[in-house]
């Protein structure tokens, strides 16, 4: 599967509980589904159907993966999968 990835740490201003329970609020509004299988926790968005025939990267499907250091609780590491089967990406999109 052709994908890009993207890798972003972020550092979080309360403790890690409070933080990814405001992430996990933040991504599921946003149209992400939790699945706490298989480790670590994960977000995902969109279906291969809809991939293929959709025109915008907003329908792309897209893993997130979320993981906090045990050694800089304070930091929070997202890896991005983002699926581009079928797409044209352009520099703009990426």
């Amino acid at each position: 599967m052709p994908a890009f990835r993207i890798e972003r740490i972020v550092e979080l201003p309360d403790e890690s509980s409070v933080a990814l329970r405001r992430g996990y609020t933040f991504m599921t509004a946003h149209g992400y589904r939790y699945s706490a299988q298989p480790a670590p926790p994960s977000f995902h968005r969109g279906t291969r159907l809809t991939h293929l025939i959709s025109l915008t990267p907003k329908s792309w499907q897209v893993t997130v993966a979320i993981t906090v250091p045990e050694e800089d609780p304070m930091t929070a590491h997202c890896l991005f999968t983002v699926d581009t089967t079928g797409q044209i990406v352009t520099l703009l999109e990426r």
